[in-house]
């Protein structure tokens, strides 16, 4: 008993390996217990660190469960080189939780509620579980700090009764966590950053299948370190996020930032918003396959790249906005697309396709030479500058004036049109035919590029044929793609005459 004493006290109880009851006075207090908390049934070691601000340490040597009754100690040091447990059911007041050099692994049993900071320093390993008192739904902050010269690796880290996740890797050597399993009733947001050079690995070479809950995932490097959670190359990532909203990825000028594959087992209900943003360093996302969706923004630096998997997306999203000078990968829709998609302000080269996509898209894409492969339904495509190839495939635009594809600047001589086989105007031999005077309307486009249509048939041996017609606002380019001698196909390209397009224009 040393309730009574002001001066600041450091006592070493780890040799008193029966029944303890201390109680410290008002001093900023540190007891060392060692490996020497009781663990008999129904007893318990009865500690209180009284009003100052206290340290309890505690060393795990063997493979003992302990659930001492603690008190007024805002700090708690822990090691673990055994296949023990600490069970917090009994303590209250605990600020901090700093987890030092372990050979075992963690396992920490009703966490209270309120302890949200937990320090990780030091050399670690095992299999680890934070479990929080029932119906805890905590918020979490782990700042784990890896300084020891080498790779730290823990095998697995499980929560529960958690309802946020914050982890910070602060340390210059890299930090391994080879799995990792949320509440898949209650983690809601999780958040991890990387400040400092060593890279933080998560589930690299597994799927993660405990994220039911989480609503936001966000991945931030700082400095140079890398940040992965699962594997985008590897295509292992979170096979069930169906509540996902957010994802946020932010990669620093050095630090480069990978999230795996995304509802491949059950598909992500409604993914609001995707972010992606580098000061210089590489962003890849993995595929992702939502029924819902609403925004796409990427924001690239000149020496970054960013890379996106596959995106399966079972309605049509509402806006695709890229920037930058830096690198977009090719992006590949697998069914629908965003109903307005703008690269206008990215001055590198783009491919996008949404070959698939039943609703309409209106698309406008950067300075750079972009391709895009338009979809199913009415798309809108703007080029702007360089040189631009636009695919058209048979059968994905309509033949009326309200149901084809429109290029709303096609620039001659410089942009394509990909149709499959390349135009040839060759007199009697070749599939393409212009009209050198204007029309009055699409109507009469139609019936002059059909009569075109039966000619060349009668000429041409080729598989597909072409009819450009013009009015005094639209250029009206006529696909038949049966060489049928009637047209099936339409694209309409805004302010083309006969004098701005050519066969030449036309490629395979």
């Amino acid at each position: 008993n040393a309730s009574e004493v002001l001066a600041d006290l450091v006592l070493d109880a780890s040799e008193s390996l029966s029944r303890k009851t201390i109680a410290l006075g008002s001093g900023d207090d540190y007891l060392i217990v060692g490996d020497a908390l009781i663990a008999s049934s129904g007893l318990s070691d009865l500690i209180s660190g009284g009003t100052g601000s206290d340290k309890l340490s505690v060393t795990f040597a063997g493979a003992t469960t302990v659930s001492p009754t603690l008190s007024s100690f805002e700090t708690i040091d822990l090691s673990f080189n055994g296949d023990s447990a600490l069970d917090f059911s009994k303590t209250s007041d605990l600020n901090i939780l700093n987890i030092l050099n372990s050979s075992a692994g963690v396992s920490l049993e009703n966490v209270p509620f309120d302890l949200s900071k937990i320090n990780v320093s030091e050399s670690q390993t095992g299999a680890w579980l934070i479990s929080y008192e029932d119906n805890a739904s905590s918020r979490v902050n782990l700042n784990w700090s890896n300084d020891t010269g080498s790779a730290v690796t823990v095998t697995s880290l499980v929560f529960d009764e958690v309802q946020s996740l914050s982890l910070t890797a602060d340390g210059a050597d890299d930090v391994v966590l080879t799995t990792l399993s949320l509440d898949s009733d209650d983690t809601k947001l999780i958040g991890f950053t990387n400040t400092d050079d060593g890279n933080l690995t998560i589930s690299s070479a597994a799927q993660l299948e405990t994220f039911d809950a989480v609503t936001g995932i966000s991945l931030t490097a700082t400095e140079g370190g890398n940040i992965s959670l699962g594997s985008a190359a590897l295509d292992f990532g979170i096979s069930d996020a169906p509540k996902l909203s957010t994802i946020t990825l932010v990669a620093s000028q050095t630090g480069s930032v990978e999230l795996g594959s995304i509802g491949t087992g059950t598909a992500v209900e409604d993914l609001q918003s995707i972010s992606l943003s580098s000061s210089g360093a590489n962003i890849n996302l993995g595929s992702i396959i939502s029924s819902n969706t609403g925004t796409f923004s990427s924001a690239i630096s000149s020496s970054a790249t960013v890379s996106v998997g596959e995106l399966n997306l079972q309605n049509p999203g509402t806006s695709f906005v890229v920037t930058g000078s830096g690198t977009l990968d090719p992006i590949t829709f697998s069914n629908e697309a965003y109903a307005t998609m703008n690269l206008s302000d990215l001055v590198t080269d783009a491919t996008i396709s949404f070959v698939n996509a039943n609703k309409g898209v209106n698309i406008v894409s950067g300075s750079g030479n972009d391709t895009i492969t338009l979809g199913l339904g009415v798309d809108v495509a703007t080029g702007n500058d360089g040189s631009n190839v636009f695919v058209v495939n048979n059968g994905s635009t309509g033949l009326t004036a309200g149901t084809a594809d429109t290029i709303t600047d096609f620039q001659f001589g410089t942009d394509k049109l990909k149709l499959g086989l390349a135009g040839d105007a060759t007199v009697d031999t070749g599939n393409y035919v212009e009209n050198p005077a204007g029309v009055e309307d699409y109507s009469t486009a139609l019936s002059a590029a059909n009569a075109a249509l039966n000619t060349l048939n009668n000429t041409s041996a080729a598989t597909e044929l072409y009819a450009f017609e013009y009015d005094s606002n639209l250029g009206y380019l006529f696909i038949d793609i049966d060489s049928d001698g009637a047209a099936d196909d339409l694209i309409i390209l805004s302010g083309v005459e006969s004098t701005t397009i050519s066969a030449g224009d036309i490629i395979a």
